[in-house]
Formats: C-alpha cells, structure tokens, sequence
C-alpha cells in the first residue's frame, strides 16, 4: 500500500492544508517493511485540490494525517484515497509507527472545521 503523510521541513505536519511536502512510501503492513521512501515536494502557491491530484498521480492509497477538511476528506475518498485522520507523531516513520501498531484505534480528526460547521480554517485544508 502506497502511504502518504503531509510534512513541514520533513516533520509531521498535523495540519493537511499547511504542508510544504508529503513523505510517501511503499508499506507492507504483515512484514511491516517500508520501502521507497521519499518527501515529494509541494510545489509553491498550489491549491488544496491539486494536492488531491498529486495524490493520484503518485498513485497513493492512504493519507495518514492529523487534520483535514471534511470535504477534502470526502474528495480524497470518492476517487479511492482512504484517510486515516487524527494521527500523531514528531517525524512521518512516527506516524507510521502508530498507525502499524493501532491500525484499527479509533481516531479523531483534529480540524476544527470537524466540530463547527461555520469554522473558516485560513489553510483551505
């Protein structure tokens, strides 16, 4: 399964909307082996939906994240990218290693807009 989690400066950024990268890999969740693993870069002054696009284009299955928007949440998964949102961890093999160890643990999307219909998040995640 191809995986990928949003990056600041090659951290785990919580916040969809404000990465600057997506480190993405290859996991294989019965041998646990992670191969290929790489931060491809955001290109400068892109819309969130051409995110969703870069995500298709790098044919990725799963994004693991802290928070997204509901509706970009329901666009990544009407074209088959699961989210697994509510997600946490200093560095993206973190995320992943929480993620692999509690693959089924009920998370919460942290993003406001979740729990306030009329939240304008600034980041357009």
């Amino acid at each position: 399964m191809r995986i990928a989690i949003p990056t600041v400066d090659g951290q785990f950024s919580p916040h969809f909307g404000k990465c600057d990268g997506l480190y993405i890999c290859e996991f294989n969740p019965q041998t646990r082996v992670v191969v290929n693993p790489r931060i491809v870069t955001r290109p400068a002054h892109t819309k969130l939906h051409d995110l969703g696009h870069m995500l298709l284009e790098l044919s990725v299955d799963m994004v693991l994240g802290g928070g997204m928007n509901p509706n970009t949440v329901a666009n990544l998964e009407s074209v088959g990218i699961d989210c697994c949102l509510g997600m946490s961890g200093k560095t993206p093999l973190d995320v992943l290693h929480n993620y692999d160890h509690n693959p089924d643990q009920e998370r919460s999307n942290i993003c406001p807009g979740v729990q306030n219909p009329n939240y304008q998040c600034k980041y357009d995640c």
